[in-house]
C-alpha cells in the first residue's frame, strides 16, 4: 500500500505541463504505482478552473488530461527513436523509457561504504538526478537541505523519523527539514532521487560525504 504521495500543487504543475523534467520523471514514475494520485490526475480537467485559480497556476488547456495521460507512457520529451520500453522488475516504465535499459544496464559508481549511484543525464543543469542502490540497514548521515529533494522508493524501504516508505513512496524533503534517513534491515533500497541544490551534512564526516547527494551535475 503506498502512502507517501506527490503534494496536490505538484500533480497540478505534472498535470499543466508546467513540472521541470526532472521531477516530472518522479511525478510520472509514482503514478505508474499509484492508482489514487491517477485517479487524481484524471480529475484534473473536470475540477480545472477552480483548482488551477488555488494553486495560482495557468489555465489549462482543453484536452490536457489526455496529454497527462499519454505522459504516462512517455512521460519526458525525450527521442527514444521509437525502441520497444525494456522491461525491469524493479524501474517503472516511465523510468526504464527515459533511461532506454533496466538496472542490468546502468553503471553504478561508490559513493560510500554500502551506497551506489548511477547518475541520470538530464536536460537541466538545476538538477541532480541519480538512482540510489543502499545496503539494507545503511543510515544516511544527518544532513539539511538547500532546496528540494524528491526521493521515490523503487525497492526495499527508507526509515525516516517515525516514517517507513516503501515501493511506490515518495519522500520530499526542503529547506525545514533535517533528517537521517535509514535504508530497512530486509532488503536492498533503491530510490530515484532529484535535487535541485545540494544537501548540507551535518554530522562529523561532512567533507567526505560531500559528493554524495551532493549538487554537482551528472554532465
Amino acid at each position: 500500500m503506498i502512502c507517501y504521495h506527490p503534494e496536490h500543487e505538484m500533480l497540478l504543475d505534472y498535470a499543466s505541463g508546467s513540472l521541470e523534467e526532472e521531477p516530472s520523471l518522479v511525478a510520472a514514475a509514482h503514478l505508474a504505482f499509484c492508482e489514487l494520485c491517477r485517479e487524481e490526475v484524471r480529475s484534473l480537467e473536470d475540477l480545472g478552473g477552480t483548482l488551477i485559480d488555488q494553486a495560482g497556476a495557468a489555465q489549462m488547456e482543453p484536452g490536457a488530461l489526455d496529454a497527462v495521460m499519454e505522459r504516462l507512457d512517455s512521460p519526458i520529451d525525450k527521442d527514444h527513436d521509437a525502441m520497444p520500453t525494456p522491461k525491469d522488475p524493479v524501474l517503472p516504465g516511465p523510468i526504464t523509457r527515459y533511461l532506454g535499459t533496466g538496472l542490468d544496464g546502468l553503471r553504478w559508481r561508490r559513493v560510500g561504504p554500502r551506497v551506489e549511484e548511477a547518475l541520470l543525464a538530464t536536460s537541466n543543469a538545476k538538477f541532480k538526478t541519480s538512482l540510489l542502490r543502499i545496503k539494507p540497514g545503511t543510515a544516511i548521515p544527518s544532513h539539511t537541505h538547500g532546496g528540494r529533494e524528491y526521493t521515490l522508493v523503487l525497492k526495499g524501504g527508507i526509515i525516516d523519523d517515525d516514517r517507513q516508505y516503501r515501493r511506490g513512496d515518495l519522500m520530499l524533503a526542503d529547506t525545514e527539514h533535517e533528517h537521517r534517513p535509514v535504508a530497512a534491515e530486509d532488503e536492498e533500497c533503491i530510490c530515484l532521487a532529484v535535487l535541485d541544490a545540494p544537501v548540507r551534512f551535518t554530522g562529523f564526516f561532512t567533507r567526505l560525504l560531500n559528493p554524495f547527494l551532493g549538487g554537482s551535475s551528472p554532465r
